[in-house]
């Protein structure tokens, strides 16, 4: 039966080189989440994020009936065709604001999962503060590397309808790999 030798603490080992499995203080192998999440590409400079402010988009352009010019994704990246890299997408980011007492529930649907934000109002109402209960969350959508923006690709978060009064706060965060 093979015996596996491991080496208790973290090492500082460059690219290729031979190193024992770690262990814990315990003994026991440590397999994964032994740092930060994105910790490897932030330290090797690969991780970026970017997104738009709370008041950088018009509601009436970042739909899919909007794929023009004028269009404005919530979220978006584009990578040039020379760039050298693809554009490995981890998390998006995004909150929402109801501008007015209507709104739709058909704001934002990426393949099968939906990353909607939870709308709170930011508007004058008669009601009274027992009566009026608005929530505010800040969608994560964990992406993982799912999708892969290659030289010469968009990827746009956009609305499949128009919103009424819709603000949305946004961000997406990517890993630059090498083609």
């Amino acid at each position: 039966m093979p015996y596996l030798e491991g080496q208790v603490g973290p090492r500082t080992l460059g690219d290729g080189a031979p190193a024992p499995a770690r262990l814990t203080r315990t003994g026991a192998v440590v397999t994964a989440d032994a740092h930060a999440r994105f910790q490897e590409a932030a330290l090797r400079s690969r991780l970026y994020s970017d997104g738009m402010t709370l008041t950088s988009i018009n509601n009436a352009t970042f739909t899919t009936g909007t794929l023009t010019a004028s269009c404005t994704p919530i979220a978006g990246v584009w990578n040039p065709l020379n760039s050298g890299f693809n554009l490995v997408i981890e998390q998006l980011r995004l909150q929402i604001i109801n501008t007015a007492l209507q709104t739709t529930g058909n704001l934002v649907v990426r393949e099968a999962a939906g990353a909607g934000g939870g709308p709170i109002s930011n508007l004058s109402t008669l009601q009274t503060a027992a009566g009026l209960m608005p929530f505010n969350t800040a969608e994560i959508d964990l992406i993982d590397g799912a999708f892969v923006v290659p030289p010469g690709g968009v990827l746009a978060l956009l609305a499949t309808g128009t919103p009424v009064a819709i603000s949305a706060a946004s961000s997406l965060l990517w890993e630059e790999v090498s083609v």
